[in-house]
């Protein structure tokens, strides 16, 4: 499935072949993913499973290096009648075609997003 937006050519465009997309956790959306294939299903199956409610309420900050870039977002998701609420922070790292190579997600409150990812139907 993938990406399912207009832009999703550009996009995918942005990430390196060996890309390694990385979420903790102990549910069904952690793990490695590996490969622009890889990443943009995951995103897809986030959005499917959360009703495409997952959604960035604010960014809060930006730290920003030479290879590197670090977010930090406030977020919120919905399904199977919980809401999540949290802090996330993405570390982005580029490789020397300046395409996305790494991208890794830390929670604020890894416990709560296991529950609340961990209740989804995933299916």
């Amino acid at each position: 499935m993938g990406i399912t937006t207009d832009r999703s050519a550009d996009v995918l465009s942005l990430l390196s072949p060996t890309v390694v997309y990385s979420v903790p956790g102990d549910g069904p959306l952690s793990g490695d993913f590996r490969g622009p294939a890889e990443v943009s299903e995951h995103i897809a199956r986030l959005f499917r499973i959360t009703s495409g409610t997952f959604e960035v309420l604010k960014w809060v900050d930006w730290l920003v290096g030479l290879n590197h870039v670090a977010a930090l977002q406030f977020v919120q998701a919905q399904g199977s009648g919980a809401i999540f609420r949290g802090h996330v922070v993405y570390v982005v790292e580029t490789d020397q075609h300046e395409l996305l190579s790494s991208i890794r997600i830390f929670f604020e409150n890894q416990i709560a997003a296991d529950a609340f990812f961990g209740r989804l139907r995933w299916e």
